[in-house]
Protein backbone atom coordinates (compact mmCIF):
# COMPACT_ATOMS: atom_id res chain seq x y z
CA UNK A 1 0.00 0.00 0.00
CA UNK A 2 1.38 3.25 -1.22
CA UNK A 3 1.05 7.19 -0.28
CA UNK A 4 0.92 9.62 -2.21
CA UNK A 5 1.45 13.62 -1.28
CA UNK A 6 1.58 16.90 -3.46
CA UNK A 7 4.37 18.87 -1.67
CA UNK A 8 4.29 22.64 -2.28
CA UNK A 9 6.55 25.25 -1.73
CA UNK A 10 6.64 28.93 -1.11
CA UNK A 11 3.47 30.50 -2.81
CA UNK A 12 3.85 34.16 -1.65
CA UNK A 13 -0.11 33.95 -1.78
CA UNK A 14 -0.86 38.22 -1.46
CA UNK A 15 2.12 39.02 -3.58
CA UNK A 16 2.08 39.54 -7.20
CA UNK A 17 5.07 38.51 -9.52
CA UNK A 18 7.13 41.57 -10.50
CA UNK A 19 7.97 42.86 -14.15
CA UNK A 20 4.83 41.75 -15.94
CA UNK A 21 4.24 44.40 -18.92
CA UNK A 22 1.21 46.22 -18.92
CA UNK A 23 0.75 45.52 -22.53
CA UNK A 24 -0.02 41.92 -21.56
CA UNK A 25 -3.50 43.10 -20.40
CA UNK A 26 -4.34 42.83 -24.32
CA UNK A 27 -4.43 39.18 -24.09
CA UNK A 28 -6.30 38.94 -20.92
CA UNK A 29 -3.07 38.61 -18.48
CA UNK A 30 -1.89 40.41 -15.94
CA UNK A 31 0.39 39.79 -12.96
CA UNK A 32 -2.85 38.52 -10.40
CA UNK A 33 -4.03 36.72 -13.71
CA UNK A 34 -0.56 34.52 -13.76
CA UNK A 35 0.63 35.21 -9.92
CA UNK A 36 0.79 33.16 -6.75
CA UNK A 37 -3.16 32.49 -6.55
CA UNK A 38 -3.31 31.33 -10.00
CA UNK A 39 -0.31 28.85 -9.33
CA UNK A 40 -2.07 27.65 -6.21
CA UNK A 41 -5.93 27.29 -8.54
CA UNK A 42 -3.66 25.12 -10.74
CA UNK A 43 -2.26 23.18 -7.77
CA UNK A 44 -5.84 22.47 -6.60
CA UNK A 45 -6.78 21.62 -9.60
CA UNK A 46 -4.24 18.99 -10.41
CA UNK A 47 -4.73 17.12 -7.06
CA UNK A 48 -8.46 17.15 -6.82
CA UNK A 49 -8.02 15.45 -10.73
CA UNK A 50 -5.20 12.61 -8.82
CA UNK A 51 -6.73 12.45 -5.85
CA UNK A 52 -3.17 12.39 -3.39
CA UNK A 53 -3.78 11.09 0.68
CA UNK A 54 -2.21 14.55 1.56
CA UNK A 55 -1.46 18.43 -0.07
CA UNK A 56 1.69 19.93 2.06
CA UNK A 57 2.78 23.23 2.60
CA UNK A 58 6.15 23.86 2.81
CA UNK A 59 5.46 27.52 4.58
CA UNK A 60 5.67 31.13 3.19
CA UNK A 61 1.81 29.87 2.13
CA UNK A 62 1.49 34.33 2.27
CA UNK A 63 3.64 36.38 1.61
CA UNK A 64 3.08 38.75 4.79
CA UNK A 65 1.07 39.27 7.48
CA UNK A 66 -0.84 42.43 5.49
CA UNK A 67 -1.50 39.96 2.70
CA UNK A 68 -3.61 37.62 5.19
CA UNK A 69 -7.14 39.06 4.13
CA UNK A 70 -6.57 38.67 0.59
CA UNK A 71 -5.01 35.54 1.13
CA UNK A 72 -7.39 34.08 3.47
CA UNK A 73 -9.87 34.31 0.26
CA UNK A 74 -7.48 31.92 -2.15
CA UNK A 75 -6.82 29.16 0.58
CA UNK A 76 -9.61 28.71 1.95
CA UNK A 77 -10.94 28.03 -1.32
CA UNK A 78 -8.43 25.47 -2.49
CA UNK A 79 -8.10 23.74 0.92
CA UNK A 80 -12.31 23.33 0.93
CA UNK A 81 -12.13 21.85 -2.89
CA UNK A 82 -9.14 19.63 -1.44
CA UNK A 83 -11.18 18.47 1.34
CA UNK A 84 -14.41 17.46 -0.70
CA UNK A 85 -11.83 15.50 -2.43
CA UNK A 86 -11.04 13.61 0.10
CA UNK A 87 -7.32 15.15 0.62
CA UNK A 88 -5.86 16.27 3.94
CA UNK A 89 -4.20 19.50 4.15
CA UNK A 90 -1.60 20.40 6.13
CA UNK A 91 1.98 22.33 6.26
CA UNK A 92 4.06 24.54 8.41
CA UNK A 93 4.62 28.42 9.01
CA UNK A 94 7.89 30.35 7.42
CA UNK A 95 9.33 33.47 8.03
CA UNK A 96 7.16 35.34 6.14
CA UNK A 97 3.94 34.17 7.47
CA UNK A 98 4.29 32.96 10.79
CA UNK A 99 1.79 34.97 12.03
CA UNK A 100 -0.58 34.86 9.08
CA UNK A 101 -0.86 31.45 8.91
CA UNK A 102 -1.61 30.51 12.26
CA UNK A 103 -4.62 33.10 11.61
CA UNK A 104 -5.59 31.52 8.50
CA UNK A 105 -4.97 27.89 10.09
CA UNK A 106 -7.63 28.59 12.92
CA UNK A 107 -10.82 29.94 10.45
CA UNK A 108 -9.66 27.45 8.18
CA UNK A 109 -10.78 24.52 10.41
CA UNK A 110 -9.66 21.19 7.88
CA UNK A 111 -6.32 23.05 7.88
CA UNK A 112 -4.07 21.63 9.27
CA UNK A 113 -1.11 23.59 10.89
CA UNK A 114 2.41 21.65 11.79
CA UNK A 115 4.80 22.35 14.37
CA UNK A 116 3.01 25.59 15.94
CA UNK A 117 5.41 26.88 18.55
CA UNK A 118 8.73 25.59 17.32
CA UNK A 119 7.53 22.37 18.33
CA UNK A 120 7.36 18.86 16.24
CA UNK A 121 4.04 17.87 15.28
CA UNK A 122 3.06 14.99 12.97
CA UNK A 123 -0.13 13.99 11.17
CA UNK A 124 -0.61 10.35 10.26
CA UNK A 125 -1.44 9.71 6.72
CA UNK A 126 -4.21 6.33 6.90
CA UNK A 127 -6.12 4.54 4.70
CA UNK A 128 -8.55 2.05 5.42
CA UNK A 129 -8.03 2.52 8.98
CA UNK A 130 -4.25 1.61 8.69
CA UNK A 131 -1.01 4.04 9.07
CA UNK A 132 1.01 4.81 5.82
CA UNK A 133 3.14 7.06 7.43
CA UNK A 134 3.82 10.21 9.12
CA UNK A 135 4.26 13.82 7.81
CA UNK A 136 6.63 15.54 10.63
CA UNK A 137 6.55 19.51 10.58
CA UNK A 138 8.08 22.30 12.22
CA UNK A 139 6.82 26.09 12.02
CA UNK A 140 8.69 29.33 12.53
CA UNK A 141 8.15 30.20 16.01
CA UNK A 142 9.23 33.79 15.16
CA UNK A 143 10.12 36.26 12.23
CA UNK A 144 13.59 35.52 12.77
CA UNK A 145 15.21 32.35 14.40
CA UNK A 146 18.77 32.11 13.90
CA UNK A 147 19.27 28.87 16.53
CA UNK A 148 19.48 25.73 13.87
CA UNK A 149 16.85 23.54 13.76
CA UNK A 150 15.81 21.41 16.72
CA UNK A 151 16.41 17.88 15.55
CA UNK A 152 17.17 16.58 18.89
CA UNK A 153 13.19 15.95 19.36
CA UNK A 154 12.71 15.18 15.54
CA UNK A 155 9.61 12.15 16.09
CA UNK A 156 11.97 8.57 14.89
CA UNK A 157 10.39 6.85 12.57
CA UNK A 158 8.45 3.56 14.95
CA UNK A 159 6.18 1.52 12.84
CA UNK A 160 5.74 3.64 9.97
CA UNK A 161 7.91 6.02 7.73
CA UNK A 162 8.51 9.46 8.79
CA UNK A 163 8.94 12.35 6.00
CA UNK A 164 10.05 15.83 7.39
CA UNK A 165 9.12 19.48 5.89
CA UNK A 166 9.94 22.18 7.44
CA UNK A 167 11.45 26.17 6.20
CA UNK A 168 14.89 26.66 7.13
CA UNK A 169 18.19 27.54 5.33
CA UNK A 170 20.12 24.53 4.30
CA UNK A 171 23.94 24.42 5.12
CA UNK A 172 24.15 28.25 6.01
CA UNK A 173 24.96 28.19 9.87
CA UNK A 174 25.01 31.63 9.96
CA UNK A 175 21.37 32.21 8.96
CA UNK A 176 18.76 34.07 10.91
CA UNK A 177 16.65 31.23 9.79
CA UNK A 178 16.57 28.04 11.33
CA UNK A 179 19.77 26.95 10.05
CA UNK A 180 20.42 23.51 9.45
CA UNK A 181 22.76 21.08 7.63
CA UNK A 182 21.94 18.75 5.19
CA UNK A 183 24.14 15.91 7.04
CA UNK A 184 22.13 15.89 10.14
CA UNK A 185 18.77 15.91 8.09
CA UNK A 186 20.09 12.79 6.77
CA UNK A 187 21.14 11.32 10.47
CA UNK A 188 17.13 11.90 11.55
CA UNK A 189 16.46 8.60 9.21
CA UNK A 190 13.15 10.56 7.51
CA UNK A 191 12.61 8.96 4.51
CA UNK A 192 13.04 12.63 2.64
CA UNK A 193 12.96 16.20 3.68
CA UNK A 194 10.65 18.70 1.71
CA UNK A 195 11.78 22.05 2.53
CA UNK A 196 10.40 25.64 1.90
CA UNK A 197 12.37 28.97 2.44
CA UNK A 198 15.26 28.88 -1.19
CA UNK A 199 13.17 29.47 -4.32
CA UNK A 200 15.48 27.59 -6.59
CA UNK A 201 14.25 23.82 -6.35
CA UNK A 202 16.71 21.17 -6.02
CA UNK A 203 15.61 18.20 -5.35
CA UNK A 204 16.77 15.18 -6.98
CA UNK A 205 15.57 11.02 -6.72
CA UNK A 206 17.72 9.44 -4.61
CA UNK A 207 16.83 6.83 -1.44
CA UNK A 208 16.45 10.17 0.76
CA UNK A 209 15.90 12.69 -0.85
CA UNK A 210 16.45 16.29 0.41
CA UNK A 211 15.71 19.72 -0.85
CA UNK A 212 14.15 22.82 -1.91
CA UNK A 213 10.79 22.60 -3.15
CA UNK A 214 11.50 25.84 -5.28
CA UNK A 215 8.79 28.65 -5.10
CA UNK A 216 5.98 27.63 -6.58
CA UNK A 217 5.64 30.44 -9.28
CA UNK A 218 8.47 32.49 -10.59
CA UNK A 219 7.99 35.63 -8.45
CA UNK A 220 10.88 37.50 -10.39
CA UNK A 221 13.43 36.62 -13.47
CA UNK A 222 15.93 35.07 -11.35
CA UNK A 223 13.70 32.52 -10.98
CA UNK A 224 13.90 30.61 -14.27
CA UNK A 225 13.00 27.56 -15.34
CA UNK A 226 10.46 24.92 -13.57
CA UNK A 227 8.29 25.48 -11.32
CA UNK A 228 5.57 23.79 -9.33
CA UNK A 229 4.34 21.60 -7.21
CA UNK A 230 5.99 17.97 -6.39
CA UNK A 231 4.89 14.65 -6.86
CA UNK A 232 5.70 12.25 -3.88
CA UNK A 233 4.86 8.46 -3.69
CA UNK A 234 6.29 6.15 -0.54
CA UNK A 235 6.34 2.02 -1.32
CA UNK A 236 5.10 0.06 1.54
CA UNK A 237 8.94 -0.18 2.72
CA UNK A 238 8.98 3.24 3.72
CA UNK A 239 11.49 4.32 0.67
CA UNK A 240 10.31 7.30 -1.76
CA UNK A 241 9.41 5.45 -5.24
CA UNK A 242 8.31 8.34 -7.25
CA UNK A 243 9.77 12.28 -7.02
CA UNK A 244 8.41 14.45 -9.85
CA UNK A 245 8.43 18.17 -10.42
CA UNK A 246 4.85 19.28 -11.68
CA UNK A 247 5.99 22.14 -14.19
CA UNK A 248 2.15 23.52 -13.36
CA UNK A 249 3.03 27.44 -12.37
CA UNK A 250 0.94 29.72 -15.07
CA UNK A 251 4.34 32.06 -15.60
CA UNK A 252 7.50 30.70 -16.58
CA UNK A 253 10.77 32.71 -16.76
CA UNK A 254 13.58 30.88 -19.18
CA UNK A 255 17.04 32.74 -19.45
CA UNK A 256 18.78 32.51 -23.28
CA UNK A 257 21.63 32.87 -24.50
CA UNK A 258 21.74 33.28 -28.17
CA UNK A 259 25.35 33.23 -30.74
CA UNK A 260 24.69 36.31 -33.38
CA UNK A 261 26.12 36.20 -36.85
CA UNK A 262 28.84 38.22 -38.17
CA UNK A 263 26.37 38.71 -40.65
CA UNK A 264 23.45 40.08 -38.70
CA UNK A 265 21.29 42.96 -40.46
CA UNK A 266 20.31 45.28 -37.44
CA UNK A 267 16.57 45.71 -39.44
CA UNK A 268 16.08 42.11 -38.90
CA UNK A 269 16.68 42.11 -35.06
CA UNK A 270 12.83 41.66 -34.03
CA UNK A 271 12.52 39.31 -36.30
CA UNK A 272 15.49 37.58 -34.87
CA UNK A 273 15.28 38.05 -31.33
CA UNK A 274 10.84 36.69 -31.61
CA UNK A 275 12.61 33.22 -33.57
CA UNK A 276 15.04 33.09 -30.61
CA UNK A 277 11.86 33.13 -28.44
CA UNK A 278 9.60 30.78 -30.38
CA UNK A 279 12.36 28.19 -30.48
CA UNK A 280 12.96 28.15 -26.82
CA UNK A 281 9.13 27.55 -27.00
CA UNK A 282 9.13 24.88 -29.24
CA UNK A 283 12.28 22.93 -27.76
CA UNK A 284 10.27 23.28 -24.14
CA UNK A 285 7.57 21.00 -25.56
CA UNK A 286 3.90 21.35 -25.32
CA UNK A 287 3.84 18.84 -22.29
CA UNK A 288 6.09 21.28 -20.42
CA UNK A 289 4.52 24.80 -21.31
CA UNK A 290 0.58 22.90 -20.85
CA UNK A 291 -0.27 25.62 -18.07
CA UNK A 292 1.80 27.95 -18.48
CA UNK A 293 -0.33 31.55 -19.95
CA UNK A 294 2.93 33.41 -20.14
CA UNK A 295 6.65 33.28 -20.93
CA UNK A 296 8.66 35.58 -19.56
CA UNK A 297 12.36 35.83 -21.29
CA UNK A 298 15.79 37.37 -21.20
CA UNK A 299 17.97 37.27 -23.63
CA UNK A 300 21.91 37.87 -23.59
CA UNK A 301 22.88 38.14 -26.98
CA UNK A 302 27.05 36.99 -27.82
CA UNK A 303 29.32 37.01 -31.06
CA UNK A 304 30.94 39.26 -32.89
CA UNK A 305 28.90 41.44 -35.42
CA UNK A 306 30.31 43.50 -37.97
CA UNK A 307 27.65 46.37 -37.81
CA UNK A 308 27.64 46.30 -34.08
CA UNK A 309 27.13 49.83 -33.40
CA UNK A 310 24.02 49.87 -35.48
CA UNK A 311 22.90 46.96 -33.77
CA UNK A 312 23.63 48.55 -29.95
CA UNK A 313 21.29 51.61 -31.36
CA UNK A 314 18.31 49.17 -32.46
CA UNK A 315 18.58 47.56 -29.66
CA UNK A 316 18.24 50.20 -27.27
CA UNK A 317 15.45 51.21 -29.94
CA UNK A 318 13.44 48.10 -29.71
CA UNK A 319 13.68 47.52 -26.24
CA UNK A 320 12.37 50.90 -24.14
CA UNK A 321 9.24 48.71 -23.75
CA UNK A 322 8.80 44.57 -23.28
CA UNK A 323 8.32 43.02 -26.45
CA UNK A 324 4.68 40.91 -26.20
CA UNK A 325 5.37 38.03 -29.02
CA UNK A 326 2.03 35.53 -29.48
CA UNK A 327 2.61 31.33 -29.03
CA UNK A 328 -0.65 30.66 -30.10
CA UNK A 329 -3.02 30.02 -26.75
CA UNK A 330 -0.49 31.51 -25.02
CA UNK A 331 1.95 34.57 -25.07
CA UNK A 332 5.60 35.29 -24.11
CA UNK A 333 7.59 38.79 -23.78
CA UNK A 334 11.24 40.00 -23.57
CA UNK A 335 11.69 41.42 -19.94
CA UNK A 336 15.52 42.18 -21.25
CA UNK A 337 18.01 41.81 -23.76
CA UNK A 338 21.60 42.25 -22.53
CA UNK A 339 23.74 43.08 -25.22
CA UNK A 340 27.39 40.78 -25.13
CA UNK A 341 28.47 41.01 -28.60
CA UNK A 342 31.64 42.51 -29.87
CA UNK A 343 32.97 44.32 -32.89
CA UNK A 344 33.74 41.91 -35.56
CA UNK A 345 37.53 43.14 -35.61
CA UNK A 346 40.98 41.47 -35.11
CA UNK A 347 41.34 43.28 -31.71
CA UNK A 348 45.16 41.04 -31.61
CA UNK A 349 45.95 43.98 -34.33
CA UNK A 350 44.69 46.68 -32.43
CA UNK A 351 46.85 45.75 -29.24
CA UNK A 352 50.59 47.46 -30.14
CA UNK A 353 51.43 50.63 -28.96
CA UNK A 354 50.76 52.55 -26.03
CA UNK A 355 47.86 54.81 -27.24
CA UNK A 356 44.35 54.50 -25.72
CA UNK A 357 42.88 51.70 -28.31
CA UNK A 358 46.21 49.78 -27.87
CA UNK A 359 45.93 49.80 -24.03
CA UNK A 360 42.26 48.88 -23.92
CA UNK A 361 42.61 46.22 -26.30
CA UNK A 362 44.86 44.60 -24.42
CA UNK A 363 43.17 44.99 -21.38
CA UNK A 364 39.97 43.28 -22.90
CA UNK A 365 42.02 40.07 -24.07
CA UNK A 366 42.76 39.75 -20.77
CA UNK A 367 39.78 39.79 -19.55
CA UNK A 368 38.69 37.47 -22.46
CA UNK A 369 41.38 35.06 -21.70
CA UNK A 370 40.74 35.19 -17.87
CA UNK A 371 44.81 35.33 -17.50
CA UNK A 372 46.79 37.28 -14.54
CA UNK A 373 46.29 40.38 -15.84
CA UNK A 374 42.81 39.83 -15.89
CA UNK A 375 42.46 38.67 -12.89
CA UNK A 376 44.27 41.81 -11.52
CA UNK A 377 41.96 44.04 -13.08
CA UNK A 378 38.64 42.23 -11.80
CA UNK A 379 40.01 42.70 -8.38
CA UNK A 380 40.83 46.30 -8.85
CA UNK A 381 37.04 46.54 -9.71
CA UNK A 382 35.61 44.72 -7.06
CA UNK A 383 36.88 47.03 -4.08
CA UNK A 384 36.28 50.01 -6.08
CA UNK A 385 32.32 48.19 -6.10
CA UNK A 386 32.62 47.77 -2.91
CA UNK A 387 34.31 50.82 -1.51
CA UNK A 388 31.08 52.26 -3.31
CA UNK A 389 28.52 49.85 -1.78
CA UNK A 390 29.99 50.64 1.43
CA UNK A 391 29.08 53.96 1.45
CA UNK A 392 26.77 55.65 4.51
CA UNK A 393 24.07 56.91 1.81
CA UNK A 394 23.33 53.51 1.02
CA UNK A 395 23.23 51.87 4.46
CA UNK A 396 19.57 51.93 4.32
CA UNK A 397 19.65 49.64 0.92
CA UNK A 398 20.77 46.65 3.19
CA UNK A 399 24.59 44.91 3.50
CA UNK A 400 26.08 46.03 0.18
CA UNK A 401 26.70 44.53 -3.47
CA UNK A 402 28.62 41.55 -3.33
CA UNK A 403 28.94 40.51 -7.32
CA UNK A 404 31.01 36.90 -7.88
CA UNK A 405 34.31 37.37 -10.37
CA UNK A 406 32.42 36.19 -13.00
CA UNK A 407 29.87 39.18 -13.06
CA UNK A 408 32.59 41.99 -12.19
CA UNK A 409 33.75 40.72 -15.61
CA UNK A 410 30.81 40.58 -17.76
CA UNK A 411 30.56 44.41 -16.60
CA UNK A 412 33.98 44.96 -17.37
CA UNK A 413 34.15 43.73 -20.77
CA UNK A 414 30.68 45.28 -21.54
CA UNK A 415 32.17 48.52 -20.35
CA UNK A 416 35.27 47.97 -22.19
CA UNK A 417 33.58 47.15 -25.80
CA UNK A 418 31.26 50.06 -25.28
CA UNK A 419 34.44 52.03 -25.03
CA UNK A 420 36.05 50.15 -27.73
CA UNK A 421 33.42 50.61 -30.15
CA UNK A 422 33.71 54.72 -29.46
CA UNK A 423 37.43 54.94 -30.01
CA UNK A 424 36.84 53.01 -33.18
CA UNK A 425 34.15 55.37 -34.25
CA UNK A 426 36.67 58.14 -33.36
CA UNK A 427 39.59 56.91 -35.80
CA UNK A 428 36.92 56.44 -38.53
CA UNK A 429 35.55 59.62 -38.24
CA UNK A 430 37.19 62.35 -41.16
CA UNK A 431 39.00 64.86 -39.30
CA UNK A 432 37.01 68.02 -37.95
CA UNK A 433 33.95 65.62 -37.33
CA UNK A 434 31.99 64.32 -34.47
CA UNK A 435 31.44 60.25 -34.47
Amino acid sequence: MRARLLFVGDIHLGRAPARIPPALEDYGITARSCGPAAAWEHTVRHAVREVPDAVVLAGDVVESDNARFEAYRHLARGVEQLVAAGIAVCGVTGNHDVEALPRLARAVDAFRLLGAHGTWSTHTITRDGHPLLRIAGWSFPRRVHPDRLPLDTFPAAGDVPVIGVAHCDLDAAESPYAPVSRHALARTGAAGWFLGHVHSPDLVPGPQPIGYLGSLVGLDPTEAGRRGPWWVEVGEDGRITRLEHLPLAPLRWEAIDVAVDADLDPDDLLDFLGKAVRERATALGAEELAEVRVLGVRIRLAGRVRAHRRLATQLAELTREPLVIPLGERAAFLDRVVDDTAPAVELGALAEGGDPLALLVRDLLALEARDERGVELIRAAAGRFQAVANRPQFAPCGTGWHPDDEAIRTLLLRAGRRALESLLAQRAAPKGSQA
